[in-house]
């Protein structure tokens, strides 16, 4: 988590062979409304963890804390234009391999249910990550 108020992140995924969302459906939800950017309150963050791979020519991340559900992902770089992510279950949006060198920028956009769009630039790539592997960035939109 980019900042720990005591909260956690929900996880609805299924996991494993014979994993039922039947489980689920006992459970009533709501929508709620988050208030973003509200005067007077800190910025929120939103979390990509990146997974299990992490570097800048083959990665995967999942989105956490997004305020409203992120639909698309892509990302570029120097050697490669603007390239769709797909998403896979249990560990999120994938690049299984791309031209992008080590130590260079990569830029990442994120759309929201809404369209709204998010782009930020990790600077020197993935491999310059904390230890955590997640990167932090200002929900603004999302």
């Amino acid at each position: 988590k980019c900042v720990d108020n005591g909260g956690g992140w929900l996880d609805l995924d299924s996991y494993g062979a014979g994993a039922s969302l039947e489980v689920y459906s006992q459970y009533t939800w709501s929508a709620v409304e988050c208030p973003v950017d509200a005067e007077g309150l800190p910025a929120l963050m939103m979390t990509l963890a990146f997974n299990q791979i992490a570097w800048n020519s083959q990665f995967m991340f999942s989105v956490f804390d997004a305020r409203v559900p992120v639909v698309a992902a892509s990302f570029a770089c120097d050697n490669q234009g603007t390239t769709v992510l797909p998403y896979r279950e249990s560990v999120g949006y994938v690049s299984d391999y791309n031209l992008c060198l080590d130590g260079e920028d990569l830029t990442f956009t994120l759309t929201s249910y809404y369209g709204d769009i998010l782009t930020f630039t990790l600077e020197g790539g993935l491999p310059n990550l904390p230890a955590t592997k997640e990167v932090c960035v200002q929900a603004v939109d999302l």
